[in-house]
């Protein structure tokens, strides 16, 4: 949640939004639209497009969302920010059962082997963050951050990117570095809880997209 510019520094309150604009529950959506407008895909029908979009925003942003939004209500999270280690684990959970979803939903409609394998893989490194957790405090903005500047960067090295593809490539690990200094101004993570989650997301991320099509048939 953002808070008062009035009470806190400037770089801290950019920050903060930064924070929000990239944050897990977003970033769904941006990797959709990067799969959905930067590929061979942008070819397909926009109505369709704007389906898909639409059920990865209810899906894997409002349903997590309304899940933290409950949990705060009855208790059970004291914040949106989720500071506490002990409160995560139910929304990694939550958040992996809502990205195998979204796999299933763009596998029923055929759709390239790389786009449901993203969210195979998101759910994967929820997996791994919710055992992370149990012990430490890895950082969910990394994990995801990292994921999304993996799958560019795969989409890139594979030749999918059909918009810029240097230039994406690029925004993402901007995005990657000013997410992860956003987390650090805040003093949410240190610096070894942010590595690690860039690290996490992006190896899971790539790897992944790699593996399945040796062990699955697909349709590209």
């Amino acid at each position: 949640m953002t808070h008062n510019p009035e009470h806190i520094s400037p770089v801290r309150y950019m920050s903060q939004i930064f924070s929000d604009i990239f944050s897990p529950l977003t970033m769904p959506i941006y990797m959709t639209c990067v799969g959905l407008w930067c590929t061979p895909l942008m070819n397909v029908a926009e109505e369709t497009k704007i389906v898909c979009l639409a059920f990865v925003l209810a899906v894997g942003c409002l349903l997590p969302l309304l899940c933290i939004r409950i949990k705060i209500r009855r208790g059970k999270i004291r914040t949106m920010a989720i500071l506490n280690r002990k409160e995560r684990n139910s929304v990694y959970f939550f958040g992996c059962v809502c990205y195998f979803a979204i796999a299933f939903w763009f596998r029923s409609l055929n759709a390239p082997f790389w786009l449901g394998g993203s969210y195979v893989a998101a759910a994967i490194a929820s997996v791994f963050a919710m055992g992370i957790n149990l012990r430490w405090r890895i950082s969910a903005h990394a994990i995801s951050a990292g994921g999304f500047f993996g799958f560019c960067a795969w989409l890139g090295a594979n030749g999918l990117l059909s918009v810029m593809p240097m230039v994406l490539v690029s925004i993402s690990i901007i995005f990657l570095g000013l997410i992860c200094s956003s987390r650090l101004v805040l003093g949410r993570h240190d610096i070894w809880q942010l590595i690690s989650g860039a690290a996490l997301g992006c190896a899971i991320e790539t790897g992944i997209l790699c593996i399945i099509p040796q062990i699955t048939p697909v349709i590209i």
